[in-house]
């Protein structure tokens, strides 16, 4: 699978890279990279990708541990994630994805 181009990333005091927002990708099917420049992957922040109209599937990497709150909130025409080993979840994550199954 192709890596989605035009995300976002900020990188943390500890150097790791974090999914900050959706920034200029037009992707409909999102695979986020599981490192940036070296660093690993390891969430996506708060409303990141909230209210995307265009998503509908997302594929994150064994790096990712966590999704925070709302992230994925109101993608509308999202109906597939994969996750592997995600151990945090935010509150509402996926809120208002009715086409998630």
């Amino acid at each position: 699978m192709r890596v989605s181009r035009g995300l976002e990333y900020a990188v943390s005091k500890s150097g790791v890279a974090i999914l900050r927002s959706i920034g200029n990708c037009t992707d409909e099917h999102i695979v986020v990279p599981s490192d940036v420049e070296g660093y690993p992957v390891v969430g996506v922040a708060e409303k990141a990708f909230a209210r995307s109209t265009q998503i509908k599937s997302v594929t994150l990497p064994a790096s990712v541990r966590f999704i925070e709150a709302q992230a994925f909130a109101w993608c509308r025409e999202l109906t597939y994630v994969k996750l592997t080993s995600t151990h945090e979840i935010g509150t509402r994550a996926f809120m208002g994805c009715d086409k998630l199954s």
